[in-house]
C-alpha cells in the first residue's frame, strides 16, 4: 500500500469533509453531543479552508489510490498574558477512514505535524480527546500525550 503525504489544497476539502462526516458519526455513536447540524459539513469546510491560507495553521492530507484517506488539522494559538509560555501548537482534527486505521497513518502526520510546530518555535502540543472515543484516546497515549487537565460539563 503506497501512501503519499502532503500540504492539503482546496481541491482536497471535499474528500476531508466526507471524511469529518465520518469521524463526527463515529463520536456521535459513542455520545450523542456529537450529532452534527444541517450546516455542520459546509461550515467545517469553511474551516478547512481558511486554515489553508493561514501562516499559522496547516493541513495534511494522506493519499491512497490517488483518494485521501486521512486529514489533520493545526495551529498555532496563545496563552493568557499570565503564563510564562505563550504560545503553543494545537492539534485540531486527526481524522483517518476506516479502512486505513492502524497502518500508521495517524502516527506519520502527526510526525508531519510535530516537525511543522518545531520550525515555528512551538515547545509545547496540545489535543483535546473526546474521552468516549477509546480509538484516539489510545492513540494520543501511544504517541505520549500526557494528562494535564480534564474537561467536565453539564447539560441544564
Amino acid at each position: 500500500m503506497e501512501i503519499e503525504y502532503r500540504k492539503a489544497t482546496e481541491q482536497d476539502i471535499p474528500r476531508i469533509i466526507e471524511l469529518w462526516k465520518e469521524f463526527i458519526d463515529f463520536h456521535k455513536a459513542r455520545d450523542a453531543f456529537f450529532s452534527r447540524s444541517k450546516e455542520g459539513p459546509e461550515n467545517f469546510g469553511n474551516f478547512i479552508l481558511e486554515n489553508i491560507n493561514k501562516d499559522d495553521a496547516i493541513v495534511y492530507v494522506a493519499e491512497a489510490n490517488r483518494e485521501v484517506v486521512a486529514h489533520i488539522l493545526a495551529t498555532i494559538q496563545s496563552y493568557p498574558p499570565a503564563f510564562k509560555i505563550k504560545k503553543y501548537g494545537l492539534v485540531n482534527d486527526l481524522a483517518v477512514t476506516s479502512g486505513y486505521r492502524r497502518k500508521g497513518i495517524g502516527g506519520h502526520l502527526f510526525g508531519m505535524v510535530k516537525e511543522w510546530f518545531a520550525e515555528k518555535g512551538m515547545k509545547r502540543i496540545e489535543i483535546e480527546v473526546a474521552t468516549s472515543n477509546e480509538v484516539s484516546t489510545s492513540f494520543w497515549n501511544k504517541m505520549a500525550f500526557s494528562p494535564y487537565k480534564k474537561a467536565l460539563y453539564l447539560e441544564l
